[in-house]
């Protein structure tokens, strides 16, 4: 019985210790964590990634295509078409950031907005957490959904505010709220991130809900493809 009851007792001493250190996390160790799982040290090997994938406006009952083409070391190119209501393209080739619009022409991209776009455009952004963000700061634990979270403040490399929700089992981002920039000024964005399936060992969220302004958003991956070919001129700003 003495036996049986200082196992326990060491038990229950273990699992108390393994809680403490786990509340003793700072945010960088937190983030360093949630890159670890993402599989980012070979992430930052690829030379260009091509994904692909479906967007849906329930509301407004829309539903289009999205596209986004990356090359190392900073270029991106965003495409996304809704029949009969948008096709808009924006990018960056290194230098110069732009958008073109059925809605608003073509427009070369300055202040906040061209600043996002170089930082989403660094391959390197997605898998080294200390390119995107300054000064993280752990404000505690919350939900998202059933799942317990560590809830992480900071400021982008760009100067916006950021929330970050990191699953405390699995270290998955689960949620991240931003401030947008856009030709009518910051909007707030938040993104529910699910269904994470691994491509080439790469952790992908394959479903992202994205709600904004009061519309909702879905985004599902079709397709993720690494070290695909990709010209430099379909960077570049289109002519007209």
């Amino acid at each position: 019985m003495k036996r049986r009851t200082f196992t326990v007792v060491g038990l229950a001493i273990g699992l108390l210790t393994t809680t403490v250190v786990a509340q003793r996390m700072s945010a960088e160790q937190i983030l360093d964590r949630a890159e670890s799982v993402s599989g980012a040290a070979k992430a930052r090997t690829f030379k260009t990634v091509v994904w692909k994938g479906t967007i849906q406006m329930t509301a407004q009952n829309l539903k289009g295509t999205m596209e986004l083409y990356f090359k190392a070391p900073n270029k991106v190119l965003i495409k996304q078409s809704i029949p009969n209501a948008l096709e808009q393209a924006s990018g960056f080739d290194g230098k110069v950031g732009w958008e073109k619009s059925n809605l608003t022409g073509i427009r070369e991209l300055k202040g906040q907005e061209l600043e996002q776009l170089k930082s989403s455009a660094d391959l390197n952004n997605f898998s080294n957490w200390r390119k995107q963000y300054r000064n993280p700061k752990l404000r505690g634990t919350d939900k998202v959904g059933t799942a317990s979270v560590y809830v992480i403040d900071a400021t982008t490399a760009y100067g916006t505010k950021a929330t970050l929700y990191i699953d405390t089992k699995s270290f998955r981002l689960l949620r991240s709220d931003s401030e947008v920039a856009t030709p009518q000024g910051s909007v707030q964005v938040s993104s529910l991130m699910e269904d994470y399936r691994k491509v080439d060992g790469i952790l992908y969220p394959s479903r992202i809900r994205q709600s904004l302004a009061g519309m909702e958003m879905i985004v599902q991956v079709q397709q993720i493809r690494h070290n695909v070919p990709l010209s430099d001129s379909i960077f570049r700003k289109p002519r007209q």
